[in-house]
C-alpha cells in the first residue's frame, strides 16, 4: 500500500497566506492540524521536522497524540536555550528586517548569491525571491519574536516518558558541543522506543546533506508503528 508524503510552508512563507500573531510554536500546530484536516488527509501521522520546525511537530504530538504514529526531529532547536533566544531575537528581528528592504527594493534580486547567508542550500539559491522574499523574510521575523514563547511552549511539553513508547528518532549534526548533542540524547529518552542518530554530517541541514539518513530513520518509524 503507497504511502502518501505532505509537505507544506508555515503560514507566511512563499505561498502561504500570512497568519495571525503571535506567531509561536503552539498556533503552528494548531495551523498544522487545521490544514492537514482541510485536506483530508487522515491520520495518524508520522511527523518530520527540521530546526524550529521541530518546535510545531513536538507541540502538535504533545496536543494531538491520538493523530500522531512517531515523529522524526532532524537537528531541532534546543527549547532550554532561553538566554540565547533573549539574545538573538532582536539582532535577528534587525537582520531580517534588512533581508525584507533588499527583497522589497531590489538589490535581493541584483545581487543575489552576494547577499545571501553561507549555509543556504542550492535549493533556496535557485528560488532566492521566494525563500528570502519580502513576505518570507516578515514570517521568519515574527516567528523569531515569537521565539521565547514558542520555546517555553515546548518546554512544557517535557515530561519523563512524555511520547510513552511513540517511535522517535532524533537527528543530530556532526561536530557540535557535547550540549547539543545530550540535549538531542534526552529528546530521545522521552519516549521507550526512541533513538538517538548523530549525523557524520556537520551541516545543519541534514536532509540535503545526509538524505540516506534521513529517509532510512522515517522508514524505520513507519516499520516500528506498524508492529505496535
Amino acid at each position: 500500500m503507497g504511502r502518501r508524503v505532505c509537505s507544506y510552508d508555515r503560514a507566511g512563507y512563499a505561498w502561504s497566506e500570512d497568519g495571525p500573531s503571535p506567531r509561536t510554536a503552539e498556533r503552528a500546530a494548531g495551523e498544522l492540524h487545521t490544514l492537514l484536516a482541510a485536506a483530508g488527509e487522515a491520520g495518524p501521522y508520522v511527523l518530520v521536522g527540521h530546526s524550529y520546525g521541530g518546535n510545531t511537530v513536538r507541540v502538535f504530538a504533545d496536543r494531538r497524540r491520538d493523530l500522531t504514529a512517531g515523529l522524526v526531529l532532524v537537528d531541532v532547536t534546543d527549547e532550554t536555550a532561553v538566554t540565547a533566544l533573549q539574545i538573538s531575537r532582536p539582532l535577528l528581528a534587525v537582520q531580517l528586517t534588512v533581508n525584507q528592504l533588499a527583497a522589497r527594493l531590489g538589490p535581493l534580486r541584483l545581487l543575489g548569491d552576494a547577499l545571501l547567508p553561507p549555509d543556504a542550500t542550492p535549493a533556496a539559491r535557485t528560488h532566492t525571491m521566494v525563500v528570502y522574499g519580502d513576505r518570507s523574510m516578515a514570517a521568519a521575523r515574527a516567528e523569531s519574536w515569537a521565539s521565547v514563547d514558542s520555546a517555553a511552549q515546548v518546554r512544557a511539553t517535557v515530561r519523563p516518558r512524555a511520547w510513552g513508547d511513540l517511535p522517535a528518532v532524533v537527528i543530530a549534526a556532526g561536530g557540535q558541543p557535547v550540549e547539543v548533542t545530550a540535549h538531542a540524547r534526552r529528546l530521545a529518552a522521552l519516549s521507550s522506543r526512541g533513538r538517538l542518530v548523530v549525523a557524520t554530517t556537520t551541516e545543519h541541514y541534514v536532509q540535503n546533506a545526509q538524505p540516506d539518513l534521513v529517509l532510512d530513520a522515517i522508514h524505520e518509524v513507519i516499520a516500528a508503528h506498524g508492529r505496535g
